[in-house]
């Protein structure tokens, strides 16, 4: 017998006589695993339960016939493809050429033959493995596991049947030649198995990745959530991810590797899988001209990628040139700036020296998430999950001149700009009232205080 017969594989057996049921198992379980139904509708319900590798039903039975068990669960579960082979007692050539004629694998006669019946048993379940592996291997990448582009735009179709929108996500390490000409391919393509591992993490069981070649990889992903709430935990991951790439090349602190991410949107930016991979590209392509390591929606990308190819834009001056280089920050569309601390304490410090100047009123928010132990971040830097969930809580309720940072494992903090005491409680209110919509409402408590910049 093969290999693959060999293992233990689930075969359902469905016959109205006992005597043959008895005389299947005892043919059948010392290689694989037999489960025995007395009848189509109890195969049925096997079948749904078990989810067998091969089904072995007699044709003639009182109530529901082999064939009409045949018909029904093509039809009740056409994506499991089963093999099947039906049993009788006729040994005429008619039934067997209308049991293949109506998609069987394989005819099997009484009495049964127990050396003809695992021989069918062998071919049919060996037959199956050979598709199956020809399907991998068509479909997924061979280093990484992962789907290939003709696979993931089959994933993306069946995506968009029930998701509104759904992100396409081009992504690829900044620097990678670089680093597999220095350090081999072998380390390279570690690198791009943790890569990988990661990016299936950041799809969370929801979205699917493909590797398009090299270290270029696509991400469909469904958006749920705001655009710039989406973006956070892209480059919130992101961080993550770069941290663990470059452990792989143990010079974690040498920063070699970083990522790029350039985000196309179904159904605005197109609608069709190609259409939205190749705006996904040119976000990256982008990204990679203008300083690289960053993530950006097309959308963002569309006026600046016309201007950097207009040949009629005027000149201009070297102040606007360094304003717009230098001083100018990218705030996303909607929603809060969301800074590292010191860029916070200095702004919380110049606003406390200019109070009194006729800036306007401002408010200083604190927020105190009381995170167990175990679910606070292992690395420096890295948000925990309950922060990353409070960010995406918050954001909804603040707005785009508003200001907010985390201080350590424990505290959001946010200014609010022509805000006073009174609007404190309902902006606070609002936050938490999303809050504990979130997964981790229940065992991380958050308290906050506010108080006016004086």
């Amino acid at each position: 017998m093969s290999d693959f017969a060999s293992r233990r594989k689930k075969i359902l057996v469905i016959d109205d006589e006992s005597m043959f049921l008895k005389v299947a198992r005892h043919i059948l379980e010392e290689y694989y695993i037999v489960l025995c139904a007395r009848s189509g509708e109890e195969g049925l319900s096997i079948m749904r339960r078990e989810d067998p590798d091969l089904i072995m039903v007699d044709i003639k039975m009182p109530g529901m016939s082999g064939f009409e068990f045949f018909n029904m669960m093509k039809n009740l579960a056409p994506e499991k493809d089963i093999p099947v082979i039906f049993m009788t007692a006729n040994d005429g050539h008619e039934m067997e050429a209308q049991s293949l004629e109506m998609g069987a694998d394989d005819y099997i006669t009484k009495p049964f033959v127990p050396a003809v019946m695992l021989s069918r048993v062998d071919s049919v379940l060996a037959r199956k493995d050979k598709m199956m592996s020809l399907e991998v291997s068509a479909t997924t990448d061979s280093l990484t596991g992962v789907w290939n582009r003709v696979a993931l735009s089959r994933k993306f179709r069946e995506m968009i049947s029930a998701y509104k929108r759904v992100a396409v996500i081009m992504t690829d390490m900044d620097n990678f030649k670089s680093v597999n000409d220095r350090f081999g391919h072998e380390m390279g393509n570690r690198i791009l198995v943790e890569y990988t591992r990661c990016l299936e993490r950041l799809c969370d069981g929801n979205g699917v990745v493909g590797r398009m070649g090299g270290d270029e990889f696509a991400l469909c992903i469904p958006i749920m959530s705001l655009d710039e709430v989406f973006r956070f935990k892209c480059v919130d991951a992101m961080k993550e991810i770069t941290a663990r790439i470059n452990g792989v090349v143990g010079r974690p602190e040498d920063g070699m590797l970083s990522l790029s991410g350039g985000i196309a949107i179904y159904p605005r930016d197109g609608e069709d899988f190609d259409t939205l991979m190749d705006k996904a590209d040119k976000a990256l392509y982008y990204i990679k001209e203008h300083g690289k390591s960053a993530v950006k929606f097309y959308y963002e990308c569309t006026d600046d990628i016309k201007m950097d190819r207009s040949q009629e834009e005027a000149p201009k001056s070297s102040m606007e040139v360094f304003k717009e280089n230098v001083l100018t920050a990218k705030f996303p569309p909607r929603g809060a700036f969301d800074v590292d601390f010191n860029d916070f304490k200095n702004l919380y410090s110049f606003l406390s020296r200019n109070a009194d100047r006729g800036i306007g009123d401002c408010l200083l928010m604190k927020f105190k998430l009381n995170t167990p132990e175990d679910e606070k971040s292992v690395e420096q830097g890295l948000r925990t999950p309950a922060q990353r969930a409070f960010f995406e809580a918050a954001l909804p309720s603040l707005r785009k001149g508003d200001v907010g940072a985390f201080y350590g494992d424990e505290y959001f903090l946010i200014l609010l700009f022509k805000c006073g005491e009174a609007d404190a409680d309902t902006v606070a209110e609002r936050i938490l009232a999303s809050w504990e919509k979130t997964d981790f409402a229940d065992r991380v408590t958050v308290t906050y205080e506010y108080e006016m910049i004086k």
